[in-house]
């Protein structure tokens, strides 16, 4: 392999890993396992194309699965801000 196809296929390998560390919840301490799982799932790709995991580009608008955009509402929802006050107003004398 030239090295412009190792590091495609180390992207690739990295955005499996990190689908499947969000898949188990965000655990710390399990890079290297994430890695070897998503590493040892791109070995059998290469060795069977037919079994191919896609990574889209973009969205899949049929996957119920929440984008970042929209999980980060759920988590931090944009609250707008008080309304301002209205000061007492005074009779001029």
């Amino acid at each position: 392999m030239d090295g412009r196809k190792d590091d495609e296929r180390d992207a690739r390998i990295a955005e499996r890993a990190y689908q499947l560390w969000e898949e188990d919840g965000r655990p710390e301490g399990l890079a290297e396992e994430h890695w070897m799982r998503a590493e040892r799932e791109s070995r059998d790709v290469d060795a069977d194309p037919a079994e191919a995991i896609a990574f889209p580009d973009e969205p899949d608008h049929d996957d119920p699965t929440p984008t970042i955009e929209e999980q980060a509402a759920t988590v931090a929802p944009e609250v707008s801000p008080p309304a301002a006050r209205k000061g007492r107003t005074r009779k001029p004398k």
